[in-house]
């Protein structure tokens, strides 16, 4: 079954739209992610200086 090339182009807009959109929102949560990680590392950093002494 094939769609008509009107039909054909609507469905393409709208998966890319939906592509768009969700890659929107991924590039809204990577800087919280990373934001979420640096206390941990900063944690785990000055653990590791305490057991070397430092």
């Amino acid at each position: 079954m094939v769609l008509p090339p009107r039909r054909w182009s609507s469905a393409l807009l709208k998966v890319m739209l939906w592509g768009l959109a969700g890659g929107l929102l991924v590039a809204l949560m990577l800087p919280n992610l990373r934001r979420g990680r640096e206390p941990s590392r900063r944690t785990q950093c000055k653990n590791n200086l305490k057991q070397i002494g430092l």
